[in-house]
């Protein structure tokens, strides 16, 4: 049994995260749902220990959002030493062998945790994937695991600073009072609010800073596997190296845009100009959001008028960087089934660039406030970090141009971003 010391650290901790009985949230679905394919198990959790029960924030194959503490395999990975806790057959283990979950559906055989240790040394959960049939993991699987546990950590400790940073806007506007106060006595037992606000500036060099070392082992893994295809041929290890880069590059991108709001804040995001064919912007666009649209169900139609063979002088990354946002959030909003449209048209003076998806749209009243920092319309599903479009907007305004949006509730949501004349020849 769980001791009652590490019991009460752990509600401690996990009130502190706020993370209990919240709604689902995309970058933990995406986590769960690599690591399943990555190790071709049915089933794949984010299991948080929480009294009496054991909560999944994220899970592949099982269809449920908690089991009773009685039949959790998680809470022995948890009270164990071991950085990945392994049951080949939970059958012929003493732990599991009359658990409800093991001699009755979904009948399982295999199960492997990582414990979600945090920096205070609390062991809140596991990220944990079982199977039907017995099995065992190799070293280099384990220390897959287990590097993508502390992945889930630092996912939680971005979650919570970003959560610190939503509630300092919203106090700052008079807007949530009761939201701050709670916050404050779960993660301080009653510190002063202003400490937890001073720490603001810190915030986002810390994130950055954690994500940044488990990011590399990722791309490692995931450039490996691709080398490993390259060598005896596997569609299977190709489409697993991809979606594994992929997964890694979508955070590497989280890590930059935390970084470029917090030089924006600044006034210190800079522009490295160069002349380059707009051509290669557009196919670097395709190429980087194909797999995200089919993973996604919908459809990436790019309107491309024979006047863009031009060359253009301005930041390639950066505006990739702006276009990328802006084509991912209008992925992250489309039904399945549904086209997004991406135009590029050029006049006398300049070009601008339009995003168009139908979806749920922005109501008229966020549309003054869609391109703030770390301020989000979505939820559940559906809610996004609110870093993007600030992002966006900045690196427009950095080439001389501005960013626009229209919508309509229930309708077409169009983002247009305009570039001035200067710099562009055929």
């Amino acid at each position: 049994m769980l001791s009652s010391s590490s019991e009460a650290a752990r509600a401690l901790t996990l009130q502190r995260y706020n993370i209990l009985d919240t709604p689902r949230e995309l970058e933990f679905d995406r986590l769960v749902e690599l690591v399943s394919k990555v190790f071709h198990a049915p089933i794949a959790l984010i299991s948080f220990l929480d009294g009496e029960r054991q909560w999944f924030k994220a899970e592949v194959g099982l269809g449920i959002d908690s089991t009773e503490i009685g039949c959790s395999i998680c809470r022995h990975a948890v009270e164990s030493d071991a950085p990945v806790f392994v049951i080949g057959d939970t059958l012929l283990d003493e732990k599991t062998a009359a658990n409800r979950l093991v001699t009755g559906e979904p009948k399982v055989r295999f199960y492997a945790g990582a414990s979600l240790i945090t920096h205070e040394g609390v062991g809140v959960g596991t990220l944990c994937i079982l199977d039907y049939v017995p099995r065992q993991l190799d070293p280099h699987q384990k220390e897959l695991l287990a590097s993508l546990a502390r992945q889930v950590v630092l996912m939680l400790e971005a979650r919570t600073r970003l959560e610190i940073r939503d509630l300092e806007n919203n106090f700052l506007r008079g807007e949530a009072v009761v939201r701050v106060e709670e916050l404050q006595a779960a993660q301080n037992e009653g510190a002063d609010l202003k400490v937890k606000l001073a720490e603001r500036k810190d915030v986002l060099a810390i994130v950055t800073h954690d994500l940044r070392s488990p990011m590399t082992a990722i791309t490692l893994v995931g450039h490996l596997m691709k080398e490993m295809a390259a060598r005896e041929p596997s569609p299977t290890i190709e489409k697993l190296s991809s979606l594994l880069v992929s997964a890694s590059d979508d955070m590497s991108r989280l890590v930059a845009d935390l970084t470029d709001i917090s030089v924006i804040e600044q006034g210190q995001l800079r522009m490295k100009f160069e002349i380059f064919a707009m051509a290669d912007l557009v196919e670097s666009l395709k190429l980087s959001h194909a797999m995200l649209a089919e993973d996604a169900g919908v459809l990436l139609r790019f309107d491309l008028p024979e006047v863009f063979s031009l060359m253009l002088k301005g930041d390639p990354y950066r505006l990739r960087q702006a276009l990328s946002n802006l084509v991912g959030n209008a992925i992250r909003y489309t039904p399945k089934g549904e086209t997004i449209a991406i135009g590029f048209n050029r006049s006398h003076e300049g070009f601008s660039i339009t995003v168009t998806n139908p979806g749920v749209g922005i109501a008229p009243e966020s549309l003054d406030r869609i391109f703030d920092h770390f301020w989000s319309e979505g939820t559940g599903l559906k809610r996004g970090r609110g870093i993007g479009l600030s992002i966006a907007r900045a690196v427009a305004r950095g080439h001389g141009g501005e960013i626009s949006v229209s919508s309509e509730v229930g309708g077409l949501t169009t983002f247009k971003m305009t570039i001035p004349s200067r710099g562009i020849s055929d």
